[in-house]
């Protein structure tokens, strides 16, 4: 929807424009007006031999015909905001091209002019070749104007201009065409003798007020071209004489209904997107339900195995999966309902902890999948690591991720799980704990590293390996838990090579 404000500063742009004294200052005055647009962060006026390297940029030319005046250039920050304002920028844009072009016209004619008054200082007393000189003058103006002429004729909108009394003066073809009569036709006539009595009664009321008002105004409103009803966006402004006094308006207006068109495609798109993530809620909530079940018999089965007749290593595997099954169980309810996750409202558990423990006790409940893999198995932990505030859980689950999938994808070769700390200078309470998981799988497909972390995305797909299991939400809930932690996730990878993940997360110290 377009924005009122915006749409002001926009009309006022335009009729400043016309009396900036250089091209200089005339970009210099619309990018930064420009910049206002919503959706909008930069614009820049370029030379058209320019490539554009940025992707997220719109790039509209400044043309007339073939001729080339350069081109602004948007940056955008939100397409969706920027995209009603297009088609106005571009009848913006062309009307740059054509001061441009007109501004170059009248240099060129001025420059002529002083150079033929310099003739005529030289020779006074040849007033027959001044004459001449000056009608050549006469004649180049006359030519220009026939060219602005021209091009306004040409424009791609429609334009009108009516008296006091809301009755046609002038229009271009392109408007007359639309209603099958010549422009000169149209000289005295009304909207009441091409339009049905409620568009008339609705146009005379729109001429009036914005005369009344002194003020233009941009309508959207229905047209009538070939007997069917069009959508268009309107721009009418009050035209006023040497004494400031109404004289008239000038109307400018183009069809939009292709425009329109697209918004209630967008929006029933929206609408769309908006069931299938509500099915994929219900979805990720039936998964948390059929964990919940399995999870709480694994607990009381390691309980089960708190036996004297146990070895030391196998109490220890069963205190393991005794902790780490709680700490699961606690995670079904925010990692498994994603719809938490995309809500906010998952909360962290903020305790101290002890990283290096942490880490390990991960790496060596993973040796079991290791060992029969024939893989081999990597530890690297930086023994300066303090114990640190923040959410244990979900860091655990984090590195568990990365490890698991690191394994799953991993057919020879090994798996290294680092982790470093690099304290604040000079206070030392902060600092930033760096986790990396690096393995000699698959690898992935340079193409594909920007989708690796979206919902439901299945990583063989983009390793070209075979299908091992799993939904594809590990890796999404692994850059959502980041992402709520404040930190950062890269990955580096290569098929056939490996890939390697990195976190990194600003901790504080306990």
């Amino acid at each position: 929807m377009l924005n009122a404000q915006a749409l002001g500063q926009l009309l006022l742009m335009q009729s400043i424009v016309i009396s900036l004294p250089d091209e200089k200052s005339m970009f210099s005055f619309v990018c930064r007006g420009l910049r206002d647009l919503p959706g909008v962060s930069e614009v820049r006026y370029v030379d058209a031999s320019q490539e554009q390297t940025d992707k997220a940029s719109i790039r509209i030319p400044l043309l007339i015909g073939e001729i080339s005046r350069g081109e602004l250039w948007f940056t955008l920050t939100d397409p969706d905001a920027f995209a009603p304002y297009l088609d106005y920028l571009k009848n913006f844009c062309f009307m740059l091209a054509v001061i441009l072009e007109e501004r170059r016209q009248r240099q060129q004619n001025k420059l002529f002019q002083s150079q033929l008054e310099g003739r005529i200082q030289e020779r006074t007393r040849q007033l027959q070749e001044e004459i001449a000189e000056r009608k050549l003058i006469e004649t180049s103006l006359r030519e220009s104007e026939g060219r602005f002429r021209t091009l306004v004729e040409n424009l791609p909108v429609k334009v009108f201009i009516k008296d006091r009394h809301s009755v046609y003066v002038e229009c271009n073809p392109s408007y007359a065409m639309d209603l099958g009569v010549r422009p000169e036709e149209m000289r005295g006539k009304t909207d009441y003798d091409y339009y049905p009595k409620e568009m008339a009664d609705k146009y005379r009321a729109d001429d009036k007020r914005i005369m009344e008002s002194g003020r233009g105004e941009e309508i959207e409103e229905e047209h009538i071209k070939d007997g069917q009803s069009y959508c268009v966006q309107t721009i009418k402004t009050p035209l006023v004489d040497e004494a400031r006094q109404v004289t008239g308006i000038l109307g400018v207006f183009w069809d939009i209904t292709k425009r329109k068109m697209a918004e209630e495609l967008l929006r029933k798109a929206k609408e769309e997107a908006e069931t299938a993530n509500k099915a994929k809620s219900e979805f990720l909530n039936n998964i948390a339900h059929d964990f919940r079940t399995p999870m709480q018999a694994i607990m009381g089965f390691s309980e089960f195995f708190r036996s004297e007749q146990l070895t030391e290593r196998q109490k220890k595997y069963a205190k393991i999966i005794n902790e780490k099954s709680k700490d699961l169980l606690l995670l079904v309810e925010d990692l498994l309902d994603a719809s938490r996750l995309e809500k906010g409202r998952v909360k962290l558990r903020s305790t101290a902890f002890d990283p290096k423990k942490s880490v390990r006790d991960i790496v060596e409940m993973a040796q079991i999948d290791i060992a029969d893999k024939g893989l081999r198995l990597i530890c690297l932990i930086d023994e300066h690591i303090p114990r640190l505030k923040g959410d244990e859980i979900r860091l655990n689950q984090i590195v568990t991720n990365l490890l698991g999938n690191a394994v799953k994808y991993t057919d020879s070769g090994e798996v290294t799980v680092r982790i470093d700390w690099q304290a604040q200078e000079p206070v030392r309470d902060k600092g930033r704990l760096l986790i990396s998981v690096k393995d000699t799988g698959l690898g992935i497909a340079g193409d594909k590293l920007g989708d690796i972390f979206e919902a439901f995305t299945r990583f063989h797909e983009f390793a070209g390996g075979r299908e091992r299991g799993g939904v594809g939400l590990g890796l999404y809930i692994v850059k959502t838990l980041v992402d709520l932690m404040g930190g950062t996730i890269t990955v580096a990878s290569e098929i056939g090579v490996g890939s390697e993940f990195v976190v990194t997360l600003d901790l504080e110290v306990a």
